[in-house]
């Protein structure tokens, strides 16, 4: 009962946006650690089984195809992963699956989902000759998927309407396929729970336009003061430099267009702390990504302390 409290009480401060974390992710101590690189290379050497949702699952599937080749890989449906769980959980093969999580409180009827891609192989902890032998999971990366806060899906192939996740499509998963296989490829690692900027690419928002996700406005009452459009246009006003709200339909067919590259915004709450990220939508990169631990509403502060940023490359 108290663990699944913890969860609810961790859970229930997620907000907007999704974090890439490349390496060992820690939600519960809000931290991250790096992969060893003989972890990586054993990785490398796995082959990698791609669990994904039905709906549009082709679409999906695609993208694997054209922007993964860190790793062999197989397709599996659900169906099948499920029968044969415990075939995949030996080192000769790797899991990038969408994993669901239900938080339930006990006596009451309230209940909570919550989704993220998790890239993940298993290895030998307890060798036994004659039994059954015990494994460890060793996770290369994560990507968390925020839910709206009324969300009340229980499985993750429900979760495709595009209403009930901040940032679920296919322009998304484009995006965080090429950061996961880029970064493991290299042998890096990254930390969501840390700053960081990459000025020679900041820079380029002095004069590109910078997309906001609309979702920033629909989930108002968490991620704003109040619920007023005027609100919202203060906010962004202290931005100094040019930007565009952007629905999520919109900003996922900008992201399949390849020959056009732009970079957008995201937002997102861990308990009392706020995660301001910039994605470069062909590569995936992550060029900025800003912790605030003392505030977890979105403000006109934060895009003051952006544009100042901008304004130092």
């Amino acid at each position: 009962m108290k663990y699944l409290l913890a969860l609810f009480l961790i859970f229930t401060s997620f907000t907007i946006s999704s974090q890439v974390c490349i390496g060992k992710a820690d939600y519960f101590n809000e931290a991250s650690k790096s992969n060893s690189l003989e972890e990586i290379n054993n990785f490398k050497n796995t082959i990698t089984v791609v669990v994904l949702p039905e709906k549009n699952r082709l679409d999906f599937e695609n993208i694997i195809k054209e922007y993964w080749d860190v790793t062999k890989y197989e397709f599996v449906t659900l169906s099948d992963y499920q029968k044969n769980r415990e075939k995949y959980i030996y080192p000769a093969y790797s899991l990038l699956k969408f994993d669901n999580y239900i938080v339930t409180i006990q006596h009451r009827s309230t209940y909570w989902t919550f989704i993220n891609v998790n890239l993940v192989y298993s290895t030998i902890k307890k060798f036994k000759p004659k039994g059954k032998s015990t494994f460890e999971s060793v996770y290369l990366a994560s990507v968390y998927l925020s839910p709206v806060l009324n969300l009340k899906y229980r499985n993750y192939e429900d979760f495709n309407s595009g209403s009930s996740i901040m940032n679920y499509n296919v322009g998304f998963f484009k995006n965080y396929i090429q950061n996961i296989n880029s970064n493991v490829k290299a042998g890096n690692n990254f930390s969501c729970f840390e700053d960081y900027i990459n000025n020679e690419k900041l820079k380029e928002l002095k004069t590109k336009k910078l997309y906001i996700l609309q979702k920033v406005r629909e989930n108002r009452n968490l991620v704003l003061n109040g619920d007023s459009d005027s609100e919202l246009k203060e906010t962004l006003s202290k931005y100094k430099f040019e930007y565009e709200v952007i629905s999520s339909d919109d900003l996922q067919k900008n992201i399949l267009n390849k020959d056009e590259e732009f970079y957008y915004f995201m937002y997102s709450q861990i308990n009392t702390k706020k995660i301001i990220t910039i994605f470069n939508s062909k590569t995936g990169e992550i060029i900025y990504n800003v912790i605030n631990k003392l505030s977890e509403n979105l403000k006109g502060s934060d895009f003051n302390k952006l544009s100042d940023d901008i304004n130092k490359t």
